[in-house]
Protein backbone atom coordinates (compact mmCIF):
# COMPACT_ATOMS: atom_id res chain seq x y z
CA UNK A 1 0.00 0.00 0.00
CA UNK A 2 2.88 2.34 0.80
CA UNK A 3 4.32 1.74 -2.66
CA UNK A 4 1.01 2.81 -4.20
CA UNK A 5 1.12 6.14 -2.37
CA UNK A 6 4.79 6.70 -3.26
CA UNK A 7 4.16 6.12 -6.96
CA UNK A 8 1.09 8.34 -6.90
CA UNK A 9 3.03 11.18 -5.27
CA UNK A 10 5.71 11.14 -7.99
CA UNK A 11 3.31 10.76 -10.93
CA UNK A 12 2.87 14.48 -11.55
CA UNK A 13 6.59 15.23 -11.34
CA UNK A 14 7.40 12.48 -13.83
CA UNK A 15 4.66 13.69 -16.16
CA UNK A 16 5.91 17.28 -16.03
CA UNK A 17 9.48 16.21 -16.83
CA UNK A 18 8.27 14.19 -19.81
CA UNK A 19 6.13 17.08 -21.02
CA UNK A 20 9.06 19.48 -20.85
CA UNK A 21 11.20 17.13 -22.92
CA UNK A 22 8.61 16.07 -25.48
CA UNK A 23 6.25 19.03 -26.01
CA UNK A 24 6.92 22.60 -27.11
CA UNK A 25 6.06 25.53 -24.83
CA UNK A 26 3.09 26.58 -26.96
CA UNK A 27 1.46 23.16 -26.77
CA UNK A 28 2.28 22.42 -23.12
CA UNK A 29 -0.50 24.51 -21.56
CA UNK A 30 -3.11 22.89 -23.79
CA UNK A 31 -1.73 19.46 -22.97
CA UNK A 32 -1.79 20.13 -19.21
CA UNK A 33 -5.34 21.44 -19.43
CA UNK A 34 -6.44 18.36 -21.35
CA UNK A 35 -4.63 16.09 -18.88
CA UNK A 36 -6.34 17.80 -15.95
CA UNK A 37 -9.77 17.57 -17.58
CA UNK A 38 -9.38 13.89 -18.44
CA UNK A 39 -8.07 13.13 -14.94
CA UNK A 40 -11.20 14.59 -13.35
CA UNK A 41 -13.44 12.70 -15.79
CA UNK A 42 -11.67 9.41 -15.08
CA UNK A 43 -11.74 9.97 -11.31
CA UNK A 44 -15.43 10.86 -11.47
CA UNK A 45 -16.18 7.59 -13.25
CA UNK A 46 -13.86 5.29 -11.33
CA UNK A 47 -14.58 6.43 -7.78
CA UNK A 48 -18.17 5.09 -7.73
CA UNK A 49 -17.08 1.94 -9.58
CA UNK A 50 -14.21 1.44 -7.13
CA UNK A 51 -16.56 1.83 -4.18
CA UNK A 52 -18.94 -0.69 -5.66
CA UNK A 53 -16.09 -3.12 -6.33
CA UNK A 54 -14.90 -2.78 -2.73
CA UNK A 55 -18.42 -3.55 -1.51
CA UNK A 56 -18.71 -6.61 -3.74
CA UNK A 57 -15.16 -8.05 -3.83
CA UNK A 58 -13.46 -6.55 -0.76
CA UNK A 59 -10.64 -4.05 -0.63
CA UNK A 60 -7.77 -6.54 -1.13
CA UNK A 61 -9.22 -8.06 -4.29
CA UNK A 62 -10.20 -4.63 -5.64
CA UNK A 63 -6.65 -3.31 -5.19
CA UNK A 64 -5.25 -6.37 -6.96
CA UNK A 65 -7.73 -5.84 -9.79
CA UNK A 66 -6.76 -2.17 -10.06
CA UNK A 67 -3.07 -3.09 -10.17
CA UNK A 68 -3.64 -5.57 -12.97
CA UNK A 69 -5.79 -3.12 -14.94
CA UNK A 70 -3.15 -0.40 -14.49
CA UNK A 71 -0.45 -2.69 -15.87
CA UNK A 72 -2.64 -3.70 -18.80
CA UNK A 73 -3.36 -0.07 -19.69
CA UNK A 74 0.12 1.31 -18.94
CA UNK A 75 2.26 -1.34 -20.63
CA UNK A 76 1.20 -0.59 -24.24
CA UNK A 77 1.65 3.14 -23.63
CA UNK A 78 5.11 2.63 -22.17
CA UNK A 79 6.14 0.36 -25.05
CA UNK A 80 4.86 2.90 -27.58
CA UNK A 81 6.80 5.67 -25.82
CA UNK A 82 10.01 3.61 -25.84
CA UNK A 83 9.55 2.74 -29.51
CA UNK A 84 8.95 6.41 -30.38
CA UNK A 85 11.97 7.45 -28.30
CA UNK A 86 14.25 4.95 -30.08
CA UNK A 87 12.96 6.05 -33.48
CA UNK A 88 13.62 9.73 -32.73
CA UNK A 89 17.18 8.97 -31.57
CA UNK A 90 17.97 7.31 -34.90
CA UNK A 91 16.88 10.39 -36.84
Amino acid sequence: MLLLFLVASYKDQILLILLQKEISNEERSTMLSTYSFLTFIIVGITMPLGGYAIDVFGIKNTLILLAVLTLIVALPGWLLYKKNQNTSQVL
